[in-house]
């Protein structure tokens, strides 16, 4: 079985450039560290906790900020580090306790990071530099194990540059889904993290350091504040009607 994960591609780009799809719901927060978690242990965000920026009680209240990989106050987290802070078993750690290989394709420049360590423990990762060798070592391992996940981060990274609707992504789909097509000898489910939705202007939140947070972690599309906030108080300095806020206990019921 070959699970294929393109990172950002939503369910309308789907539905443009592949056929049976199905749609399905992404975590919350839908960022790709929260959700790329919960399809490799299976727990709930309210479980594992990962965000973009992670609230960390073990580590003194450091924020582990996963895209670089960093704790501050600290510097930078080493795989040893965090996976003594997340202690969850992944999908490959339980297909291993089965007698069942798994095998992960993942770009050169993230697949030695201490996140990748964490999400894919239990599995032998093979660093690539490009689509082109990621095919090569699919077709050429295929005997090696029994279950492969093939990770393609760039449609992603292309619509936060040019935007979702652009020829940069129209084209990468589109190249992507014909090395797919030479993909001969698996099962294969394609599967994404999140998608993406155009936006005309962004919100400075420069206004929250007046009131009474301590920390501020979570991701840009949900913000997780800790200290006496009270609701009205960021109501009344944001009055736009864009956005939705949470009591703990109404934030934990979406986290899962």
């Amino acid at each position: 079985l070959l699970l294929i994960i393109i990172d950002g591609l939503g369910f309308d780009l789907a539905l443009k450039h592949f056929k049976k799809v199905e749609l399905i719901h992404s975590t919350f927060p839908s960022s790709t560290p929260t959700a790329l978690s919960t399809i490799f242990t299976g727990k709930l965000p309210s479980e594992h906790r990962i965000f973009v920026k992670t609230y960390v009680k073990y580590l003194g209240g450091a924020i582990i900020d996963f895209p670089s990989y960093s704790a501050y106050p600290g510097g930078k987290i080493s795989s040893i580090e965090i996976n003594k802070v997340f202690k969850f078993e992944t999908i490959f750690e339980k297909l291993n306790k089965k007698k069942i290989k798994s095998l992960a394709v993942i770009k050169n420049g993230i697949a030695t990071s201490p996140f990748t360590s964490l999400l894919y423990k239990g599995s032998t990762v093979i660093p690539c530099f490009s689509y082109f060798d990621m095919l090569q070592n699919l077709l050429e391992m295929k005997r090696k194990a029994d279950f492969f996940v093939w990770y393609i981060p760039e449609i992603d990274e292309l619509q936060h540059m040019y935007g979702k609707n652009s020829l940069a992504v129209k084209e990468g789909i589109s190249t992507i889904k014909q090395l797919i097509e030479k993909v001969k000898g698996f099962d294969i489910v394609l599967t994404a993290d999140h998608g993406h939705i155009n936006i005309e202007r962004a919100v400075a939140v420069n206004k929250l350091n007046k009131l009474s947070i301590s920390t501020i972690y979570g991701d840009f599309r949900a913000l997780m504040l800790k200290g006496e906030v009270d609701i009205k108080d960021i109501k009344r300095r944001f009055p736009e009607n864009n956005y939705f806020v949470f009591d703990k206990k109404s934030g934990f019921e979406l986290l899962g």
